[in-house]
């Protein structure tokens, strides 16, 4: 009760109230006299530190009924009167009105220091010792104090253990048309670029690979997708390793829309599931993009820093980097909902780096050192066990030419233990003095 009212203001409304009454009007049975009169009280001011003001209290007397004379379900509801052993006052001053010193009591409690350490001291007692790491208190080194910020993060590593997935893979998309030929952007929407010949065919390795050589055997998997079309084509290409769409299992159906329900259906059993989300999509450029234009922005860009610049109608790396925090912290939530052992990331060369950078904390100096991705590369992130996501490397795809056809191939994979990073010329630093005369 006293921690939903103000003791101050449940201490004067009932100093001042009025003698409550029965049903049938008569007085009620706890302000009763012996001979219905009002008992003779001397009153006793006081000046009370708390407060800060002089208050007039009223002792018990014998005509006032004790706690023990009172009807059963009204003297249980009373706290009994605390104790004091340094007080030599007769009964009748212990008994004052428990409707004044009690809230007064509890107030003086709800400010005292000393019953803040106690109810601590009592909280820590119940966790754990063998969990609970613990500091010595300097002016009494026999007392061990839990240390409580060192347990909630403890706490909350064991957490993101349990949470997290296995492997964490993020990879760009496969070759694009606009990859081949950048004048395309001046008729077909960024979102709209398909993939070419190749494209599709790095997908497929990849997903081989993904599949065989990254992931465990038989473990579900959850995909997250750009939803730009290059993108959503990539996935496509890599979820063919676990089940074929041109296979003679969907051959028999002639409506495209339902021949991909079908294949959809095929791979959920076989426990893949995926979303899109558009924070992970490309960097913007602007709409139609002309091809001049882009090529000097891209130019000054270097000059500018390639982190800040911004292009005309469309982003800079620090709008992709701020996206992409929201999305980390939604993909954290989806870990903990989604139960999935392994997660993979269909997603564009910008945004894998900006992940990378917001995860690992790099620095802008060293977010620009890092090369973009090659297509279809996938970075991959292992659980260390200590609710952490660790570097293993990168796994880049080999693309030669075929001597027959003159057309590039795949003709297999390499993995690196670190991620490719741009040569010395290509990296622009930006001096920082460390004094006026720097």
């Amino acid at each position: 009760f006293f921690f939903f009212t103000n003791p101050l203001h449940h201490y004067k409304s009932l100093e001042q109230s009025a003698p409550s009454q029965n049903d049938d009007g008569a007085a009620s049975p706890m302000l009763k006299t012996s001979n219905n009169l009002p008992p003779k009280t001397v009153e006793k001011s006081t000046r009370d530190p708390v407060l800060g003001k002089t208050i007039t209290t009223r002792p018990h007397t014998s005509s006032s009924p004790s706690p023990a004379a009172l009807p059963t379900t009204i003297a249980a509801s009373l706290p009994a009167a605390p104790s004091d052993k340094n007080n030599t006052s007769s009964s009748n001053n212990n008994n004052n009105i428990l409707s004044t010193s009690r809230p007064l009591q509890m107030f003086r409690r709800m400010l005292s220091l000393d019953t803040a350490q106690d109810q601590a001291a009592k909280a820590a007692q119940s966790l754990k010792p063998s969990t609970l790491p613990v500091t010595r208190n300097n002016n009494n080194p026999t007392t061990v104090i839990p240390n409580l910020e060192i347990h909630n993060r403890q706490l909350r590593a064991e957490y993101n253990a349990r949470i997290m997935p296995e492997k964490l893979v993020l990879i760009r998309h496969g070759q694009s048309m606009g990859n081949i030929n950048e004048v395309l952007y001046s008729t077909t929407p960024d979102n709209a670029m398909p993939l070419t010949r190749l494209g599709w065919e790095q997908a497929r390795n990849a997903g081989a690979v993904l599949k065989d050589k990254i992931l465990t055997p038989g473990e579900s998997v959850h995909f997250i997708v750009s939803p730009y079309v290059r993108t959503v084509e990539t996935f496509h290409g890599i979820v063919s390793a676990w089940c074929d769409p041109q296979s003679e299992e969907f051959a028999s159906i002639a409506n495209h829309d339902e021949k991909v329900k079908a294949w959809y259906r095929r791979l959920m059993q076989l426990g893949l599931t995926w979303n899109e989300d558009s924070r992970l999509r490309e960097q913007d450029f602007g709409n139609y993009q002309n091809p001049e234009v882009i090529r000097r922005a891209k130019e000054e860009r270097h000059r500018f820093g390639a982190f800040y610049y911004r292009f005309p109608h469309g982003e800079s790396a620090s709008d992709v980097f701020d996206r992409v925090s929201t999305f980390l912290d939604s993909l954290w939530r989806s870990f903990e909902m989604n139960r999935s052992r392994n997660y993979v990331l269909v997603t564009h060369g910008i945004v894998l780096r900006v992940l990378l950078a917001r995860y690992f904390r790099y620095t802008i100096d060293q977010f620009n050192m890092l090369a973009n991705p090659k297509n279809c590369e996938m970075v991959v992130l292992g659980h260390s066990g200590r609710g952490k996501l660790d570097l293993e490397g990168r796994c880049a795809l080999d693309v030669e030419e075929d001597p027959e056809t003159n057309e590039p191939c795949v003709t297999g994979y390499k993995f690196h233990k670190r991620l490719r990073i741009l040569p010395k010329s290509a990296i622009r630093k930006v001096k920082i003095r460390i004094s006026p005369d720097d």
